[in-house]
């Protein structure tokens, strides 16, 4: 309970939401505590939602609507594509009970299922200090410093603003519709 109140703090009235209405509403047999009720709709909840958005992933990236009908691909595509779509919402369904990323494979429309990653709830702000010769001493520079390190921690700031500034420009759009 904890864990999803600090995770994902804006859907937490949701859970709490439903976890009422499952526990008032509904009859007595079919209702447990609040607690376990809060715990399962949760977790339900969560993975219902994640689901859901690996399959907009899925929809978006693959975007049959941009190749030009009547072309040769369409042809052949045509004939396999539910049994792929099928193929492919089992595995965005595996994936999101086991809480682990869709990625493609090899650029194309077909989908691998990576490894579980947990959830770092705790760590918000990626702090990434920035290591070169405008805030290390000569003498450290001199003795200690390593040339391979400078370009890693570089590449490391480049991608923390990257990610910040991606995900500013995604909340904008998202809220213009």
């Amino acid at each position: 309970m904890l864990r999803i109140g600090y995770c994902n703090s804006s859907r937490h009235f949701l859970y709490v939401l439903l976890t009422t209405i499952m526990t008032y509403l509904m009859t007595s047999k079919c209702s447990e505590t609040f607690l376990l009720n809060y715990f399962v709709l949760s977790t339900l909840t969560e993975k219902l939602i994640d689901f859901k958005e690996k399959l907009n992933f899925i929809f978006v990236y693959c975007a049959p609507w941009q190749i030009s009908w009547g072309s040769a691909f369409h042809a052949i595509a045509q004939p396999f594509c539910i049994p792929h779509s099928a193929i492919l919402v089992v595995q965005c369904l595996i994936s999101a009970l086991l809480n682990s990323p869709l990625m493609p494979l090899l650029g194309s429309a077909a989908f691998i299922s990576s490894y579980p990653r947990p959830i770092k709830f705790w760590e918000k702000n990626y702090n990434t200090k920035r290591i070169d010769n405008t805030n290390v001493q000569l003498q450290a520079q001199i003795n200690e410093f390593h040339c391979g390190l400078d370009d890693n921690n570089l590449n490391a700031i480049f991608y923390e603003h990257l990610t910040r500034v991606l995900q500013t420009s995604l909340c904008g759009e998202i809220q213009l519709g």
